[in-house]
């Protein structure tokens, strides 16, 4: 029997491997928007809002500026970088409420790839692929991960860290609040609500004025194509956009209710943040333009997994589930 060290080198390798299959699948399956290639985001020449998601593009043109390498290079290495930070970061989370043995939440952590690879598919009517995304997807974990260890100085690094790459990472702020009701004082909820909120709109407000010369608009209004598909769905009139709505995250939460009573309480109120996401996504985004929802999938594969675990025993007992503990 390998020690523990040895597996979880093993099992380090084996998410390195399909890290670098997702990268190269990603890559082949999506293209990019001919007003923000990765090449013009990091030569600050792309139109707005995506070059105001400036995180990814900074790093690229610092390490193009050092190392000489391309920026293709350097965007799949960080492509492949984020795909496997975000699985050890999504095992660590499940790990929280797995319980034995030692390798189930290294297992079921691979729950992750459906619906990260489903929602890069060409399912999507929109196939196009931006540098922000996977590293925003990452970001939203580590957030999670450090409000349900209530660890908050550095909840509010990964916050901001995570506004400067992608201005959805702001339903962050509605995790901590879903989580945090009745557990903190309401002033305490509202004074870090707000402090966060202030955060968004100041590095928001910032980033428009630095690129306030690019071409393109801050905010694309989309609320009137998704009423259209609405309305083709109403008379029955079933398209493509229909298909990647209702199959968005490759179904991943259709595990949830199978321990739903069960869910650890954490888990469980992350999941409202999906009636805000999507009732702002509705606006400002194409819906049935599935790359969208990534901050959601952590969210949903989370409780998915432990409805998994908790068929085989795995599920941990350390929080009594009826508590509103952020530690559950």
């Amino acid at each position: 029997m390998p020690s523990a060290r040895t597996q979880r080198a093993l099992w380090i390798g084996l998410y390195a491997a399909l890290a670098l299959l997702y990268t190269d699948f990603t890559l082949e399956s999506n293209r990019p928007y001919p007003g923000a290639t990765p090449t013009a985001l990091a030569l600050f020449d792309a139109e707005i809002p995506y070059q105001t998601r400036v995180l990814v593009p900074v790093i690229a043109r610092v390490a193009h500026e050092v190392t000489g390498a391309t920026f293709s290079a350097i965007y799949f290495g960080i492509l492949w970088a984020s795909v496997l930070g975000l699985l050890l970061a999504f095992r660590t989370y499940v790990a929280r409420f797995v319980l034995a043995p030692a390798s189930a939440s290294w297992c079921v952590a691979l729950l992750i790839i459906q619906p990260l690879a489903w929602n890069y598919s060409t399912i999507s009517p929109w196939p196009i692929f931006y540098p922000s995304d996977i590293p925003g997807i990452l970001l939203f974990q580590l957030g999670l991960i450090a409000l349900a260890r209530d660890r908050l100085p550095v909840y509010y690094a990964i916050f901001a860290i995570a506004c400067v790459n992608r201005e959805s990472a702001g339903f962050l702020a509605f995790v901590f609040l879903f989580t945090r009701i009745g557990v903190i004082p309401t002033r305490q909820i509202l004074t870090h609500v707000g402090a966060q909120a202030a955060v968004w709109i100041a590095i928001k407000i910032t980033l428009q004025v630095v690129f306030s010369d690019q071409p393109g608009s801050f905010v694309n209004v989309m609320a009137w194509r998704n009423l259209l598909i609405l309305q083709h769905l109403a008379v029955l009139d079933w398209g493509p956009s229909h298909t990647a709505i209702f199959t968005v995250f490759g179904g991943i939460y259709l595990l949830i209710p199978l321990a739903w009573r069960d869910q650890p309480v954490f888990l469980r109120r992350s999941l409202w943040v999906v009636v805000p996401y999507f009732a702002g996504m509705s606006v400002v985004g194409n819906l049935d333009e599935l790359r969208i929802y990534g901050e959601l999938i952590p969210v949903l594969t989370a409780p998915a997994a432990y409805a998994v675990c908790h068929q085989f025993g795995w599920t941990s007992p350390r929080t009594p589930q009826g508590s509103a503990s952020p530690q559950a």
